[in-house]
């Protein structure tokens, strides 16, 4: 999982709720800042449980990070 949030959200427990809601684990593996520091771009590992609605978990990121830009890599193996 790829996804931009503004600056003045945490990027530490951001999205935390979120995730431990959609997926069986997950870890912050990158922070990348952008559009001159008004932006962070991270990088999660993430197991997503089979059962997870997909679009219900991007809807939620999407509401969280304002519609900035997500980026989601399905596993093959878990979605079938």
């Amino acid at each position: 999982l790829q996804i931009t949030i503004p600056e003045d959200l945490d990027y530490r427990q951001a999205l935390n709720d979120v995730l431990g809601r959609y997926t069986t684990s997950y870890s912050l593996k990158q922070i990348r800042m952008t559009a001159m520091g008004s932006l962070y771009v991270l990088q999660y590992q993430i197991r997503r449980d089979p059962d997870t609605d997909v679009k219900a978990f991007l809807d939620t990121l999407r509401t969280r990070n304002g519609n900035l830009a997500i980026y989601l890599q399905l596993d093959a193996a878990v979605t079938g």
